[in-house]
C-alpha cells in the first residue's frame, strides 16, 4: 500500500475559492483550502454482480492524532458530541484527511467555529483540506456537519496529523526581545571572561523561535591553558550528561507503554530474570543501615518498572562499577571492588555490568522513599534491551531520531561519522580524582564524560551517554506537548499526564522520572515564574531541557561547564570553575524567558533585574578577602556588571 506522502505526490490540488478553482502546489499554504484527489485504486473484477459493502479505503495508515469517522463519532447518543470533535494544533499549520464511503453532495465542515467551503466528494477517495488559516495554539474545535448523500449509511473518515516544529522568529514567539538579549549579554560575557560555551533553543507554539550558540568547541588543554578552537554552531553536538535518562529510557518506556508493549507494574523479574534477586549479594554500605540478605532480596522481588523509573525503588546512587580500586562499601581506595565490571566498554564488559547490577544489594525498602540514581536508568537500560531485541541506541534511532529527521544526536558521535570538532569538550584532565585500570587523563571530546557510561555502558546508557545539539533536542523534546509529530504518533495523552504528573503529595517535584515544578520544589532547576505543570531535568555537564504545557514552550539550554580549569586553592580547592558564572546555574533561561512571557517587565523593572543579579553574583566573594582577578568568583561577578552595563 502506498504511502500518504506517495499519494500525495500523485494529485492534482484544487483550490476552492469563492465560486471558481484554479490549481496549486502540494506544497502551498494558499488563504482557502486545498483538495487532494489521488489516484484511484486499480478494480479488481470479480465473478460476483453483487455490489460490494461500501467501506472505509485503509489507505491513510499512519497513527494519526485524530481518526474518527461521522457521523457519530463518538457513539454518544449526543449530537452536541458526535458531530464536534478536538485536536492539538498551533497557529498557521494543519491539515484535515477527509474520505467518503460514497459519493457526497455536500458536508459542512467547521474548525474553531469557521466554515470551510466543501466541494462534492467521491466515494473512496482521499481530500486534503488545508486548515492553517484557522487554527490555532492549543486545542482546536472541529465539526463536521451536514452530510448530504443518497446513502443514509454514508460515513466520512476525518485523520488528522500532528503538528510539527516550523522556523519561526522572536516576533512570532510573544516573548520580549529584551528577554533574550539580556540572555545574549549573560551568556557573551560569561565567554568573555573564561566560561567554555553554550547553546540555546527555544520553541514556542510549534516554531523555532531561537537558536543561537556562543563560545568554541574547545576553550582549554590539559593544563588549564586557553587554546585556539572552532566555534560553536547550531550543530554542534553536547554531551547531555543525566538529561539522557529522559530522552532515552523515559521516551522509550512511555513509548512502550502507550504501545502495550509493558506495563508500569510489570516485575523488574519478569524482564530480567529472577538472577535479579537470587545473585544479590551483601554489602555494608557507608550511612545505610544494614539489613538481613533474605529482607534485600524480598525488596527487590517486589520492584516494578515504576519503582525503577521514579527513583523509589531502593538504589544506590551510583557505585562506581568501572573502578577495580574502591571498596564500593567504605568509599575507600586501594581495595577490591566487588561490583567491579570492567573499563574497556567492551560489549562482554557491559555484560558484566548487567550481572553487577543484579548483585548489588538495595540500601533501603523500595518505595519508602525517592533518592535518585543513576543505577535505576542503567538498569532500565537493559530492561529496554530485553522488551525490545534491540541495543538502546538502535532503538532510539529507529522510533524517534530517524522518523523526527533529527541528524545532530547519537551515542558515541565518533563512533557514528562525526569529529571530536563536532562536539564540545568536557573534563579537561580526564576523570580527575581516581586512580583505576583505564582512566582518561586526556581532554574529553567526543566521548561521554560519565564513567559509568563510558567504561561499563560502552558509552551507551539510560543514564547517560546521548550528544545533541540544542535545536535536535529541543524539536525531540517538543513531542511531549502534543504525544507526536506530523504522521509520527509516539505517546497518548494518558501516558504523557501519567509520567509528568506527581509521583504522591510527598514527592511532588518528581513524576515519573520527570523533575516537576510542583509548588516551587524545582526553583534552582526551572526558576520561580513558571507554573507548577512545568518539567524538564538538568544534567551534570550544565545542561537543561525545559517543558512547559501550558505556553506551549520548550528550552534547550546547553552548556559544557564541566571543561573549566579547577580551582586550585582555598576552600574551593577542586571545584570546577564553571560553577562560579551565571551560566553554571543554567536555570537562568526559563528564569528569564517565563518572566518575560508572563510579566513582560518595563525597561526600567528589566534593569532592576539584571542588577539584583550582579548583587548575587557579588555574594559569592568573601567580604573583606582580596582575591585574584582570575579567581572564577571574581571573573564570573565581573561579567555579570558588564552584562547588566550593556544590557
Amino acid at each position: 500500500m502506498k504511502s500518504i506522502a506517495d499519494l500525495i505526490r500523485l494529485v492534482m490540488i484544487t483550490i476552492i475559492c469563492a465560486g471558481f478553482f484554479s490549481c496549486a502546489s502540494v506544497k502551498s499554504i494558499p488563504d482557502s483550502p486545498r483538495f487532494a484527489v489521488p489516484v484511484e485504486e486499480e478494480k479488481v473484477e470479480t465473478e460476483s454482480e453483487e455490489e460490494p459493502e461500501k467501506t472505509l479505503p485503509n489507505q491513510l495508515e499512519s497513527p494519526w492524532q485524530l481518526d474518527v469517522t461521522f457521523p457519530y463519532w463518538a457513539d454518544a447518543r449526543i449530537l452536541s458530541v458526535d458531530t464536534v470533535t478536538s485536536f492539538q494544533m498551533y497557529h498557521g499549520q494543519g491539515v484535515v484527511y477527509l474520505t467518503p464511503t460514497v459519493d457526497c453532495k455536500g458536508i459542512k465542515l467547521y474548525v474553531n467555529g469557521k466554515k470551510i467551503s466543501m466541494p462534492k466528494m467521491k466515494g473512496n477517495q482521499i481530500y486534503e483540506v488545508n486548515i492553517s488559516s484557522y487554527t490555532r495554539d492549543g486545542t482546536n474545535s472541529l465539526q463536521l456537519s451536514g452530510i448530504k448523500s443518497t446513502d443514509k449509511k454514508t460515513k466520512i473518515r476525518l485523520c488528522v496529523p500532528f503538528p510539527t516544529v516550523l522556523k519561526g522568529s522572536v516576533s512570532d514567539s510573544g516573548i520580549p526581545r529584551k528577554a533574550f538579549r539580556l540572555i545574549d549579554k549573560i551568556i557573551s560575557a560569561d565567554v568573555a571572561n573564561g566560561f567554555s560555551s553554550a547553546q540555546l533553543a527555544v520553541i514556542k507554539d510549534g516554531r523555532l523561535v531561537y537558536d543561537k550558540s556562543w563560545g568554541n568547541v574547545q576553550t582549554y588543554d590539559g593544563e588549564g591553558k586557553t587554546v585556539k578552537a572552532k566555534s560553536v554552531t547550531s550543530d554542534t553536538m553536547y554531551d547531555i550528561a543525566s538529561v539522557t535518562k529522559m530522552f532515552s529510557v523515559a521516551y522509550a518506556m512511555q513509548y512502550l507503554v502507550a504501545q502495550g508493549k509493558v506495563s508500569l507494574e510489570t516485575k523488574i523479574t519478569d524482564i530480567l530474570g529472577e538472577e535479579f534477586v537470587n545473585d544479590t549479594i551483601e554489602i555494608d554500605f557507608k550511612n545505610h543501615d544494614e539489613e538481613p540478605l533474605e529482607t534485600i532480596k524480598a525488596w527487590k522481588a517486589s520492584l516494578t518498572v515504576r519503582d525503577v523509573l521514579s527513583h523509589r525503588a531502593g538504589e544506590h546512587p551510583g557505585p562506581l562499577y568501572f573502578n577495580d580500586n574502591y571498596d564500593v562499601g567504605t568509599g575507600k581506595a586501594d581495595a577490591e571492588n566487588v561490583l567491579y565490571a570492567g573499563w574497556d566498554g567492551s560489549e562482554e564488559t557491559r555484560q558484566n555490568t548487567l550481572r553487577q547490577l543484579c548483585k548489588t544489594p538495595l540500601t533501603y525498602e523500595p518505595r519508602t522513599d525517592l533518592i535518585y540514581s543513576d543505577v535505576d536508568y542503567m538498569l532500565m537500560c537493559f530492561v529496554i534491551e530485553k522488551i525490545t531485541g534491540k541495543r538502546l541506541d538502535e532503538f532510539l534511532q529507529e522510533t524517534f531520531w530517524e522518523p523526527l529527521g533529527l541528524r545532530h544526536i547519537t551515542y558515541n558521535p565518533l563512533e557514528h561519522g562525526f569529529s571530536k570538532d563536532d562536539c564540545t569538550a568536557t573534563e579537561v584532565t580526564g576523570n580527575k580524582g581516581y586512580d583505576f585500570t583505564g582512566r582518561r587523563d586526556y581532554v574529553i571530546q567526543g566521548e561521554v564524560h560519565d564513567s559509568n557510561a563510558y567504561y561499563c555502558m560502552g558509552g551507551v546508557s539510560g543514564h547517560s551517554g546521548i550528544f545533541s545539539s540544542a535545536k535536535d533536542l529541543a524539536v525531540l523534546a517538543s513531542v511531549m506537548l502534543t504525544g507526536g509529530y506530523g504522521e509520527q504518533h509516539f505517546f497518548s495523552r494518558s501516558v504523557i499526564d501519567a509520567f509528568t504528573g506527581a509521583q504522591t503529595n510527598l514527592n511532588a517535584d518528581y513524576g515519573i522520572g520527570w523533575w516537576r515544578q510542583s509548588e516551587f520544589g524545582t526553583v534552582k532547576h526551572f526558576g520561580s515564574i513558571c507554573p507548577s505543570s512545568a518539567y524538564g531535568h538538568q544534567g551534570f555537564t550544565g545542561t537543561l531541557a525545559f517543558i512547559d504545557p501550558e505556553k506551549n514552550l520548550v528550552i534547550v539550554f546547553l552548556t559544557n561547564k564541566r571543561h573549566v580549569p579547577y580551582v586550585s586553592q582555598g576552600k574551593m580547592r577542586g571545584s570546577y570553575a564553571g560553577n562560579y558564572y551565571v551560566c553554571g546555574s543554567v536555570s537562568f533561561v526559563p528564569q528569564i524567558i517565563e518572566l518575560g512571557l508572563t510579566i513582560d517587565p518595563s525597561r526600567r523593572a528589566w534593569k532592576a533585574f539584571a542588577a539584583d543579579m550582579v548583587e548575587d553574583m557579588r555574594r559569592n566573594i568573601p567580604e573583606g578577602k582580596k582575591l585574584s582577578p582570575d579567581d572564577p568568583r571574581v571573573r564570573g561577578f565581573t561579567a555579570m556588571k558588564q552584562a547588566k552595563r550593556k544590557f
